[in-house]
């Protein structure tokens, strides 16, 4: 009785073991999407998530060192003047992650710099209430709490997500790819992000005919074919955008490139 309790004591060790080393290594997600089509994304690693938040923590200890060199330069300020400065200087740390992440499109310095993006876990972009969510449970679990309770629901989550993501409905994936190139040829910006990640759910040979009719319609001009297949994009992944017709296709061709193949590449997509 002994040596099985021993036994099933030490079963559980190594699955505990090899579910945190699983979740402390880049994982794989299965993002299910509004048309219950499943697609793999791959979340961003505790490893990633904690090097994008030591970042951020630098980008904040310089603003705030900026701003009392300033006032040290400053004798003649009085201690209610101070105090003032003081006030207004911490708003900006306060909300720094639910402003970055809100206009960078799910992303602060530190995501940006190790390539990691915040996604709703359908994969379409969060809104602002997601944003917020994700800004609020953070002061609890990773501010006040030091970043245990977000540690420890990562550790125990599948979905790379920490409780603000859990409420939410987020994750973090990385962008990250190591695919090289074959088919699909465009020139994209080393820190060029991504807008739209249901385009994983082409293939290289959609994507193919995709591109042959962007370029075919921008040689003629033919404003209508770029308008029925931008369209045709749209219904296919279910999703909207303010982007004109060839902005939004180039978009579309440039995330699916940059998903599956990056590899810095030259094109004819201008």
């Amino acid at each position: 009785m002994i040596n099985k309790k021993r036994n099933d004591f030490h079963i559980f060790i190594q699955f505990l073991f090899a579910t945190i080393t699983n979740r402390l290594l880049m994982d794989n997600f299965q993002i299910e999407t509004s048309q219950n089509i499943k697609i793999n994304q791959d979340i961003a690693s505790l490893g990633l998530r904690i090097g994008a938040t030591l970042l951020d923590g630098a980008v904040i200890y310089i603003y705030f060192f900026v701003i009392m060199l300033a006032y040290g330069t400053t004798a003649s300020i009085d201690e209610k003047t101070f105090n003032l400065i003081i006030i207004v200087a911490f708003i900006p740390i306060i909300f720094y992650n639910l402003l970055f992440e809100y206009f960078m499109n799910g992303q602060t310095p530190g995501k940006k710099i190790v390539k990691i993006q915040v996604v709703k876990t359908d994969g379409s972009p969060p809104g602002f209430i997601e944003y917020f969510l994700r800004w609020l449970f953070r002061l609890i679990e990773v501010q006040l709490a030091l970043g245990i309770i977000a540690i420890i629901t990562f550790l125990l989550n599948g979905k790379g997500q920490r409780l603000g993501d859990i409420v939410a409905d987020t994750t973090v994936i990385t962008l990250k790819k190591p695919y090289k190139s074959k088919n699909i040829f465009i020139n994209i910006d080393e820190d060029y992000i991504p807008t739209f990640p249901h385009v994983t759910l082409f293939s290289d040979e959609d994507m193919t005919k995709i591109k042959e009719l962007y370029i075919k319609a921008r040689r003629n001009r033919d404003w209508n074919l770029m308008s029925k297949l931008s369209d045709k994009v749209k219904e296919k992944l279910n999703i909207e955008s303010e982007l004109d017709d060839i902005e939004f296709v180039k978009t579309i061709i440039k995330d699916y490139y940059y998903y599956y193949y990056y590899d810095n590449e030259m094109s004819s997509i201008e």
